[in-house]
């Protein structure tokens, strides 16, 4: 019965509700609007990834470094061939101080787990 029910599941759902969250931020509303449409495994892979390059600045400016493993991380997705998706959700959260890219990062992170979580109910 699940299985069934899922077949039609519309799984941009979780995405549009959060884009309609009179609560959410701008950027949250916008990194939603970015995840729709993405497989569900690779936009939790490419999310997580960016939000783990983030993470790796945000220790790095801790350690009093500047040009750490962090940015080194970040330079490589943007150079990345073909993922404009990353791309993308970096240039979203680019304007934010890094603590406030974490935590909207993490909350896409989310997001997109729950989504590919679904997935092999099908």
């Amino acid at each position: 019965m699940q299985k069934e029910l899922l077949k039609s599941y519309d799984f941009n759902l979780p995405l549009e509700d959060a884009v309609r969250d009179p609560a959410a931020s701008r950027s949250r509303k916008m990194l939603a609007l970015a995840a729709m449409g993405q497989g569900l495994d690779d936009a939790y892979y490419s999310t997580m990834q960016v939000f783990e390059a983030v993470e790796r600045v945000a220790a790095d400016r801790r350690g009093g470094i500047e040009d750490g493993e962090g940015k080194a991380m970040l330079a490589e997705i943007l150079a990345g061939e073909g993922d404009d998706y990353q791309r993308r959700l970096f240039y979203i959260v680019s304007e934010l101080h890094v603590y406030e890219a974490m935590a909207d990062l993490a909350w896409l992170v989310q997001l997109a787990r729950a989504r590919a979580r679904m997935f092999p109910a099908i």
